[in-house]
């Protein structure tokens, strides 16, 4: 006789990031979390699994806050992010 069995130790949930959002500043490496007023907040992040366009983030995010999508190095700790055009809700 002959079986096969799959036993799934565990499931993780983690939040994945575009690697364009994964930004340095001053030897900390995070993400600018904008708020409902779209000021922008500089997110240490702690990383986990990295493919070529994006990261898992294991901790310093939770699901549904909105990040800014690509490093602008012109963006500071509370600078107001002004958007152009459609979001991607509007479609």
């Amino acid at each position: 006789m002959f079986g096969r069995a799959q036993i799934v130790v565990g499931s993780d949930r983690a939040p994945v990031i575009p690697r364009t959002a994964f930004v340095e500043r001053g030897g900390l490496y995070g993400a600018f979390v904008l708020d409902k007023s779209m000021k922008a907040k500089f997110r240490w992040l702690r990383t986990g699994q990295e493919w070529p366009d994006r990261i898992e983030i294991k901790a310093g995010l939770v699901g549904g806050e909105t990040i800014l999508a690509k490093d602008d190095r012109r963006v500071r700790d509370g600078a107001i992010i002004k958007t152009v055009g459609k979001s991607i809700g509007d479609e």
